[in-house]
């Protein structure tokens, strides 16, 4: 059989299971529903049969025999006959009146039948009850004929009701079966238009929000971020052979002079140097690439420990104190808060996310620029922020900076790789703290926000 068979034939086996399953709920509630018809039918009999032995004893014992005689033919009208019984003896057995010819040879309940048998078997008898008072002895019986024809049309009404229900339900399965085998066939068309390349591709949503549209809008955004990480991924190879490009040329021709220079017997040092450096250059975009996806893909948090971003904040100050005085440039700590501003993380890490923020910062801004760098706590959102006054990135760049080899035409004389603040974003991502950068009117302000300390692990009180 093939796949497209099964598929044809899955809304009908998925109707016809859950009729199944609902023909047998059914015929519980049905089973369940004749037993107490059935029961309050023979209760109400008994209670009529009850009712004429107690008038009976009264009549006898207000009016006596002759009364209680008058009383029984009275009962015992034509009309009546077929389905009440009526019998009154005297104490050998001998018939006085009624339409039981036969002393009874028993005193309460029984079950008599007349050996007709009526719809689906049901036997056509009476309900007999025998009852002594002095001398005499009565008989009353019911017929069990109304109470046959009421179960058996209480059946017929239970079959028809079922026949019509599994087949409302039947044809309803069928149908919401189809529909939603519909919606699973189109998934899996998008899933393979994906999977040719069409990262345009994307499910459709209803309005009816069941499980599957929930699942199909889930399954869109998890498309969204996958065309987004793939145009990152094809925009990431066109900058790396682009940004490869100009050191493997100059390398490629260092190279040639120096075999040009050791032909004719010439010091190639120069040249030879140059080639060093131009693969020093290679290696350190290659280095950085790798380190950004380790942080990316690595999973145990094995170096985390409790730090506080104000141990940065002054390793920054030592650090960069003097380059920035070297090109005129101011760089202070800010206020932020006295307290620990305690964070969950890898410290060396954290080091190299600050580190690049403020080479970024220095290498991009010109003499006379001030660069603050501060860390604070603000009703548990734990922030390192650094803002200079420089020339700022223009609106429309600003969210691509923390891209990988992402430069500004401004920048590009600079000598770096686009690679800095890509590490800052991928750190980041790895301590699950947001990365922004917002104009500071003038110059940029990037912040990197923490988690709060209720999602941290491990962190003092």
């Amino acid at each position: 059989m093939d796949r497209a068979s099964v598929l044809a034939g899955a809304p009908f086996r998925t109707a016809l299971y859950a009729t199944v399953l609902f023909a047998l709920v059914l015929f519980g509630a049905g089973r369940f529903a004749y037993q107490r018809v059935e029961i309050a039918l023979q209760q109400n009999l008994e209670a009529q049969i009850l009712e004429e032995q107690i008038l009976l004893h009264e009549i006898l014992r207000d009016g006596g025999g002759e009364a209680l005689g008058r009383a029984v033919i009275e009962l015992n009208s034509p009309l009546s006959s077929q389905r009440h019984m009526v019998g009154v003896f005297d104490e050998k057995g001998q018939h006085l009146a009624g339409n039981i010819d036969l002393a009874p040879d028993f005193v309460g309940w029984q079950v008599r039948s007349s050996g007709e048998r009526s719809f689906l078997g049901l036997e056509d008898g009476h309900l007999l009850n025998a009852s002594r008072q002095d001398s005499l002895q009565t008989v009353v019986g019911r017929s069990l004929a109304p109470k046959n024809q009421a179960l058996a049309t209480l059946i017929e009404g239970l079959l028809l009701l079922s026949i019509v229900v599994l087949l409302t339900t039947l044809s309803l399965g069928y149908v919401l079966s189809r529909r939603n085998l519909l919606k699973l066939q189109t998934i899996e068309q998008t899933l393979n238009r994906v999977s040719l390349g069409d990262m345009a591709a994307r499910l459709p949503v209803s309005q009816a929000n069941d499980q599957i549209d929930r699942i199909a809008a889930q399954v869109n955004e998890h498309l969204e971020q996958l065309s987004a990480l793939m145009t990152t991924t094809k925009s990431s190879v066109v900058a790396i052979a682009h940004d490869l490009k100009t050191p493997l040329s100059h390398g490629f021709m260092a190279l040639q002079q120096a075999l040009g220079k050791l032909d004719r017997a010439e010091d190639a040092r120069e040249e030879l140097e140059n080639l060093e450096s131009e693969l020093e250059r290679l290696s350190s975009v290659f280095d950085t690439i790798l380190r950004i996806s380790r942080i990316e893909t690595a999973g145990a948090q094995t170096y985390f420990d409790n730090m506080d971003l104000n141990d940065a904040v002054r390793e920054m100050q030592d650090t960069f104190a003097a380059v920035a005085d070297e090109k005129g440039q101011t760089l202070v700590t800010g206020p932020g808060n006295s307290k620990d501003v305690l964070i969950w993380g890898d410290h060396k890490m954290l080091l190299q996310l600050a580190y690049n923020l403020v080479k970024n910062a220095i290498e991009h801004c010109p003499s006379g620029t001030k660069i603050e760098l501060l860390a604070d706590d603000q009703d548990g959102a734990r922030r390192l922020i650094i803002a200079d006054d420089g020339p700022g990135v223009a609106d429309d760049l600003r969210a691509s900076i923390f891209d990988p080899f992402f430069r500004t035409s401004s920048s590009r004389s600079s000598g770096g790789n686009g690679l800095g603040l890509a590490l800052v974003r991928a750190i980041a991502t790895r301590h699950g703290a947001r990365v922004r950068a917002y104009d500071n009117g003038p110059g940029l302000r990037v912040i990197v926000s923490f988690p709060k300390k209720d999602k941290l692990h491990d962190i003092a009180a």
